[in-house]
């Protein structure tokens, strides 16, 4: 009575689709890319990242070791600023001060220092110089290194017997006595704080610590001095002609 096209009906369509799949077929997963490398699938992601790590790890370390190479160099350089080494060339350096020198620190040193005139007993000087002092604290004395050089200490109970000996070894044989001693006397003779005398030995100048040094820096040398304190203001210088 009526043709019917079954098969143009979707949905009888769907049913035969659906009918047409074996259900026993098993499930594949879907692989992309290369099958041949598909048994690689699982490791090769994790091989790829260890090898681009090993290769980064040593670039990575050089940078590292620049940069604390450079924050290290700033602080070297930063306390070398700040914190000055101390010099210890000065300790190696041998000194060059002559023994005139030395005798003349010495002999002004106890001439006009207030508190050494107190220790000084008498200062010689021929070829060589003599001090002879007695001190009760070696430390009051406020030696220099190279004075220390010609002291010598002999203790006693109460104080030290202490002298200097400083080597000079210098004559001025060849200058006239008269004309020194002619110009000392027309320079001192009327002075009030000078006082002069002769015996047929030698001349006596007695004065203070300045002036005895002054005379003497003119007759050094020349034959043996001999200082002598009188008090501790006012020492004698005695010259034999």
């Amino acid at each position: 009575m009526f043709d019917i096209d079954l098969m143009n009906k979707s949905g009888l369509q769907k049913i035969l689709s659906k009918a047409s799949v074996n259900n026993n077929t098993q499930k594949h997963d879907l692989i992309f890319g290369d099958l041949d490398s598909s048994e690689n699938q699982g490791t090769g992601p994790y091989s790829n990242l260890t090898l681009e790590d090993s290769e980064s790890s040593p670039f990575s370390l050089v940078i590292v070791i620049l940069i604390l190479s450079t924050f290290v160099s700033l602080g070297i350089f930063k306390f070398n600023e700040e914190i000055s080494v101390p010099d210890f060339s000065s300790y190696f350096t041998v000194s060059d001060i002559s023994n005139i020198e030395v005798a003349k620190s010495l002999i002004i040193g106890f001439l006009s220092n207030s508190e050494k005139i107190g220790y000084l007993n008498s200062i010689a000087i021929d070829k060589n110089l003599d001090i002879n002092i007695n001190v009760n604290k070696i430390s009051d004395l406020n030696l220099k290194a190279r004075e220390l050089d010609f002291f010598n200490i002999i203790e006693d109970e109460e104080f030290y017997n202490a002298s200097f000996n400083v080597p000079l070894d210098i004559n001025k044989s060849d200058v006239d006595i008269d004309i020194i001693l002619l110009d000392l006397l027309n320079e001192y003779e009327n002075r009030l704080d000078v006082f002069l005398r002769a015996d047929g030995q030698a001349i006596y100048f007695t004065s203070n610590g300045k002036i005895i040094y002054d005379i003497l820096d003119q007759l050094i040398f020349i034959k043996p001095i001999s200082i002598s304190k009188n008090s501790n203001k006012h020492f004698t210088l005695k010259f034999p002609y």
